[in-house]
């Protein structure tokens, strides 16, 4: 098979990645200089043009550089790099080291390589961004519709539906789309398909709560402090302004988890990262807000689990564990009524996955591996692959390459 320019141009990245790896990154975060002075809340021009509007779009478009130059992905030279056909899997966004802050002199309207001059589009695939009038505040005066996943929202718990499902990460992907763990990502996951959405629920200072992914409200947020130092009242009030894709997010303030549940209801499933100690809150409001149905606690050790089913035993939830022999514990830990979903590592599917469907339970993945392929190589193959290995549920960054490598969307 012909080499493709994208194949070429990254492994002469790999080749040389001691000296330009660096530079690569300041090239990256240039070209998305919009999106890297948001993130800082530094003050921007309103210069975007329609040809930036694909990099936009991969907001982490330099972190995936960085990391497919430092770990080799697309090289196969002499000198000991990765084979061509490597997938970098098991990569969680949340718990990425990856520096992009190093400073840059030398601006770059297109992201370049020292040595082949490659433009930047050639590193994404031939895609283009969904329309942002279908989710963002312009789209409010239009009536969202049912459920359009084909997937029936009691799969995650039928051992006989067999059908993938995609699980948008923080709503809609991190940013990408829209603002994360928001009303208009929400709105994203239900109009363009999506089987369900991930989300991240903290309690605030009065016991309510309320989505956000981190401890404090800073990056996400016109405020600052912590969520648990502040009043639900404090905290819905703020605005979010990481809104680093295209559209008009002016209108988003941080949810309520009661505002997520009637969104999503009878339209997304919603798999809850219980970021706080209240389990018990969490589950109290799944069951007065009647989704038991259609709502799982993720929780990251036993404990908030069982307190969560101690609060109302009806709770699905979800749990983590890191090794096969992690696995087995879970089956003793809860003999009596297993978590109804197991969030599993990539590389440990293919020990696990047996035991976890033999017990009638499902798998999650983090797609992050299959999201960088993608990005990087225009290569879609990684879902697929992850679903071979038996997973269930893949979680998403970039949630619609998800659908369609599965075939779902062009």
């Amino acid at each position: 098979m012909a080499e493709t320019r994208p194949d070429r141009h990254l492994r002469r990245r790999c080749r040389h990645r001691a000296s330009t790896g660096r530079k690569v990154v300041d090239e990256a975060v240039e070209h998305n200089r919009i999106l890297s002075r948001r993130m800082m809340k530094l003050p921007v021009a309103a210069d975007r043009s329609p040809s930036s509007r694909r990099a936009s779009y991969l907001l982490r478009a330099a972190v995936v550089v960085v990391v497919a130059s430092v770990l080799g992905l697309g090289c196969d030279d002499s000198s000991g790099a990765n084979d061509p056909d490597v997938e970098i899997v098991g990569q969680d966004p949340d718990s990425s080291d990856s520096d992009t802050s190093a400073e840059t002199n030398t601006p770059a309207d297109t992201l370049t390589d020292p040595q082949d001059g490659v433009d930047s589009k050639d590193l994404t695939p031939e895609w283009s961004p969904p329309e942002p009038s279908l989710f963002d505040c312009t789209s409010l005066e239009n009536a969202l519709p049912g459920r359009l996943s084909p997937v029936p929202l009691g799969c995650i718990t039928d051992p006989s539906c067999h059908e993938t499902m995609i699980v948008g990460h923080r709503s809609f992907g991190s940013g990408s789309t829209a603002p994360e763990n928001s009303r208009a990502g929400l709105r994203a996951a239900i109009r363009l398909g999506l089987d369900g959405v991930e989300l991240d629920v903290r309690d605030t200072l009065d016991g309510q709560l309320v989505l956000m992914h981190d401890g404090s409200v800073d990056r996400t947020t016109n405020g600052s402090g912590e969520v648990s130092a502040l009043t639900f009242e404090e905290v819905t009030a703020l605005v979010l302004d990481l809104d680093l894709a295209d559209g008009d997010f002016g209108c988003e303030t941080v949810p309520s988890l009661a505002e997520a549940f009637e969104l999503a209801r009878d339209r997304l499933f919603i798999h809850i990262d219980c970021k706080t100690g209240r389990a018990d809150l969490v589950a109290q409001a799944i069951s007065d807000a009647g989704m038991l149905d259609q709502v799982i606690i993720s929780t990251p050790d036993f404990a908030r689990a069982h307190l969560a089913r101690r609060t109302v035993p009806e709770v699905m939830v979800q749990v983590r564990p890191d090794t096969a022999e992690a696995v087995e514990t879970v089956f003793v830990e809860f003999s009596a009524d297993l978590p109804e979903l197991f969030e599993i590592d990539d590389p440990l599917l293919p020990a696990v996955e047996a035991r976890i469907h033999a017990g009638g339970r499902k798998a999650l993945v983090n797609a992050w591996g299959a999201d960088i392929r993608a990005v990087i190589n225009d290569d879609f193959a990684g879902y697929s692959e992850i679903v071979d290995r038996g997973a269930d549920l893949l979680q998403c960054e970039y949630p619609l390459f998800g659908l369609r490598a599965l075939g779902r969307i062009p």
